[in-house]
Parts: C-alpha cells; sequence; structure tokens
C-alpha cells in the first residue's frame, strides 16, 4: 500500500501468506468476544499504541477467537486487511472456500 513502511509491507506479506496456507472460507457474521486487545495484553504484554491485536487468521474467513490466533498488528494493516477482505467476500456465500490471497496491486 502507498505510504507503508518496509515494516508495514512486510506484516502484509506475512498476513497474505498465513492465509493462503490456512484453510479458509467465508463466514457470515462471526462472533467474537469482546476485548481483544486487553485479553491479548494479559498474556503478552503491551502492544505499542500504533498496533492491533488482530486475528492471524480472520474471524470471517474461519479464523479462530482465541488467542493462539492473534497477534500484533500495526493498525493501519490490520484495518486495510480485514476491510479489502470484508469488500472481496460479501456476496459470497457462506462456507465459500478461499484461496490465494494477496495484499495490494497483482503483477
Amino acid at each position: 500500500k502507498d505510504g507503508w513502511t518496509d515494516a508495514q509491507q512486510a506484516a502484509a506479506r506475512k498476513k497474505a501468506e498465513a492465509l493462503t496456507n490456512a484453510e479458509t472460507f467465508v463466514v457470515k457474521n462471526p462472533s467474537r468476544k469482546s476485548g481483544l486487545r486487553k485479553r491479548f495484553e494479559k498474556v503478552n504484554g503491551p502492544l505499542p499504541k500504533n498496533q492491533d491485536a488482530d486475528h492471524i487468521i480472520e474471524l470471517q474467513v474461519g479464523g479462530k477467537d482465541d488467542l493462539t490466533n492473534v497477534t500484533g498488528v500495526h493498525k493501519s494493516v490490520n484495518r486495510s486487511f480485514g476491510s479489502q477482505i470484508r469488500s472481496q467476500i460479501k456476496d459470497l456465500p457462506a462456507g465459500t472456500v478461499l484461496r490465494n490471497f494477496f495484499f495490494g496491486k497483482k503483477k
């Protein structure tokens, strides 16, 4: 994404790779527990203010809402990825299998 640092771009590539390697599928209205950041920080210590506690495998594509599926990532990466996925899957039926995630422009 334009304006991202090398670290942010690396985080986005890492997330895309994790999603591509996971068994992902469309989940409509996934349930989530509240207070993800607090739950994450209780176990792992404080996150920098510019980071979110992020589901590695997004809930909307079958990820679990537990701390084994959470890491700290720059807020911009987390929010951009989540919204891009949401816009791409919004019209797909629940259960549709997803593969080959990437972020940015396809070359």
